[in-house]
């Protein structure tokens, strides 16, 4: 199980992983898909000088592809979607509903790589993501629609992904209409 803390140093990508022997471990990554280089086994602390040190090395050793401010982030292929003929064909209505999950898709996803969405682990982000919408069993199965479509089009038109494994999600809404037929 994967489960993320607060962010608060810029391009650290804090995960907290149970592993089998039921301790909790600690990883820092260099961005989303970047190599680790800290965990909670090591004598350093965040927020010690070397931790700092370690993180500009992590940094410099990185692919090139890892920080995303290009064509390659999440927020220019959610851009682009929104540019599509797949959104901007949609109703009036539809394209404002989209919007709502969209902004929030991007403001969490938006810097990290789109590539990061062909991982399997990629679906435990995006269900701590879609979480907000809890109280609402609707809004969380549209939110999980939203997220689907946008990522069927990134590897069918964008070609930004050749798979994901948002498929198949199972929904939490279940309606019975079958007193007003």
């Amino acid at each position: 199980m994967v489960k993320r803390e607060k962010k608060d140093f810029k391009g650290v990508h804090r995960v907290i992983k149970k592993l089998a022997t039921g301790e909790k471990r600690k990883y820092h990554y260099v961005f989303r898909g970047g190599p680790c280089f800290w965990n909670s086994s090591d004598s350093i602390e965040p927020g010690d000088p070397e931790y700092a040190i370690a993180f500009a090395d992590a940094l410099r050793k990185a692919p090139t592809g890892i920080k995303t401010t290009g064509a390659n982030s999440t927020a220019a292929v959610i851009a682009s979607y929104r540019k599509s003929a797949h959104f901007t064909l949609l109703k009036p209505r539809t394209q404002r509903d989209y919007e709502k999950y969209l902004t929030a898709f991007e403001a969490e996803f938006g810097e990290d790589p789109v590539k990061m969405f062909e991982e399997v682990e990629s679906i435990a982000e995006i269900r701590v993501w879609k979480e907000q919408w809890k109280h609402s069993p609707k809004q969380y199965d549209y939110a999980t629609s939203v997220v689907t479509r946008l990522l069927n089009w990134a590897k069918k038109e964008g070609a930004k992904i050749t798979m994901h494994h948002h498929v198949g999600v199972e929904r939490l809404y279940k309606s019975d209409r079958s007193d007003i037929i």
